[in-house]
């Protein structure tokens, strides 16, 4: 099974970050708010295809558990919410770091199971240029965009509630 670890940084503090990513996973996972029929996607360039799309998958993605101590991470796995047995399955786990006072680390590390045995193997290798990790690369990126936007709504909102809350 191919393995990947994957990390970005962030221009968040790990605290907050961590109840962003929390939060947005679960939602993904109960298929909720503005999450509800979450896809995973790929680009038709990376495929070597002229560049005018991308290909969406949507995900079921289950939470196995999430860890606090002594590192922070939630296990999951991802499958294709329909026809589940033609697409990649991944079983891992997601996780924040502080790297600061301010910024921390999102990383994403697994394994994931190719349909078809080595007929999957060889497709996408060979014809999806590895296709299945692009599509994790492009979910950990989504993810980052998405815990940077909700920690950012988060201050603007305590921001204004210092400074018109005050009764004054």
């Amino acid at each position: 099974m191919p393995k990947i670890d994957l990390e970005r940084p962030l221009n968040e503090p790990a605290v907050p970050a961590r109840e962003a990513a929390s939060q947005i996973l679960r939602d993904i996972a109960a298929n909720a708010n503005e999450w509800k029929g979450f896809a995973l996607h790929l680009n038709l360039g990376e495929l070597g295809l002229p560049d005018v799309g991308y290909v969406a998958i949507p995900i079921r993605l289950e939470i196995a558990g999430e860890e606090t101590e002594p590192r922070h991470q939630m296990k999951l796995t991802i499958h294709a919410r329909r026809s589940a047995e033609v697409f990649p399955v991944f079983h891992g786990a997601i996780g924040l770091d502080s790297s600061g006072p301010s910024g921390s680390q999102i990383w994403l590390a697994g394994e994931y199971e190719l349909p078809m045995s080595g007929l999957g193997a060889f497709f996408d290798k060979a014809i999806a240029r590895n296709g299945a990790a692009k599509t994790l690369e492009n979910f950990l990126t989504d993810l980052t965009e998405a815990i940077a936007a909700r920690v950012e709504k988060r201050e603007l909102a305590f921001a204004r509630y210092r400074l018109f809350g005050t009764g004054d």
